[in-house]
């Protein structure tokens, strides 16, 4: 993997390379126009990993509709397949970019070609893939101690008391520098829990930023989710509307294909889920090119403050 450093000391800054210094608009305005500026060949490249993560991700929803399938095995491995799938885009997009940084271009490239070049980068996301993961569970414990805390005592205020500071640590304290830690740590090649550490050290510096792209951009991914769910939810909805009637002594005729028209339409909307989700990666790689070229520049001006 090419070092870094000489990336940024290479950079053609006559048209507005990778690694640039960006404020929170332009990150995202840029992770969007790569996207689409190479949208065949994205789609062209990715489809073969969309249409494995699709499939998993489907199977996932399609046993989430119930609370007994929703922890069942294949529900649990059909959730681990399709964090690694996530985990694998990643690294190929940053791939991408870093080839786009040296001017190299993607000629030439395929999904094989493009797996192979990124091979160091794929293993390197898987790992700190399931260090996040147990990170998240650990997390977790308090609501854990405070579930079963309930079941003893019926204390719901707890409950939703320790529910509430989750979500906020989640979210504020864990979820918001992660966009920053993630990348991070994928682009260095030091010890992974040391740059997973340095990067979230970066991330808490750079707070503001992550938490403004992650507004901007997760308002955006969700509005379009929606939309393509909404066919999902009705179907969902109307299924378990039928069974509730049917546990209430109604009868309900249900067509013998309803079950493959509802998994072809979670089908379609994980695909295009799993495409969405280059675009909510994308500006955040720019964001942790613009924090890497602005503690560049702090570097310099340290030495020059010395010398003076």
């Amino acid at each position: 993997m090419e070092n870094v450093e000489t990336v940024i000391d290479n950079a053609d800054n006559k048209k507005a390379p990778f690694y640039s210094y960006r404020g929170v608009g332009k990150c995202l305005s840029a992770g969007v126009s790569f996207l689409t500026d190479n949208f065949i060949f994205i789609l062209k490249v990715f489809s073969p990993i969309f249409a494995i993560g699709a499939i998993f991700y489907s199977i996932y929803l399609y046993n989430s509709q119930n609370i007994e399938t929703s922890s069942s095995i294949f529900a649990t491995i059909s959730l681990f397949v399709t964090l690694f799938v996530f985990a694998i885009e990643v690294a190929m997009l940053f791939r991408l970019y870093l080839q786009d940084s040296l001017n190299k271009g993607f000629l030439g490239y395929n999904t094989l070609s493009l797996i192979k070049a990124s091979r160091k980068l794929i293993l390197r996301s898987l790992v700190i893939l399931l260090i996040e993961y147990l990170l998240f569970l650990v997390a977790f414990i308090p609501t854990l101690i405070s579930y079963f805390y309930v079941i003893k005592t019926n204390n719901f205020v707890l409950f939703a008391i320790t529910i509430l500071a989750n979500l906020i640590v989640f979210f504020f304290v864990i979820g918001v520098p992660n966009v920053l830690a993630y990348p991070y740590a994928l682009m260095s090649r030091g010890n992974i829990f040391k740059d997973l550490w340095m990067g979230f050290k970066r991330g808490y510096k750079y707070w503001g930023k992550c938490f403004g792209l992650v507004l901007l951009t997760g308002l955006i991914i969700f509005v379009i989710l929606v939309l393509f769910f909404v066919p999902v939810g009705i179907l969902l909805g109307f299924k378990k509307s039928s069974e509730i009637s049917i546990s209430m002594g109604d009868i309900v005729n249900i067509p013998v294909w309803f079950d493959t028209i509802m998994y072809v339409v979670l089908y379609i909307s994980s695909f295009v889920a799993c495409f969405l989700e280059l675009f909510f990666v994308s500006p955040f790689a720019y964001l942790y090119a613009s924090v890497k070229v602005d503690e560049k520049q702090s570097e310099a001006t340290l030495k020059i403050d010395e010398i003076v």
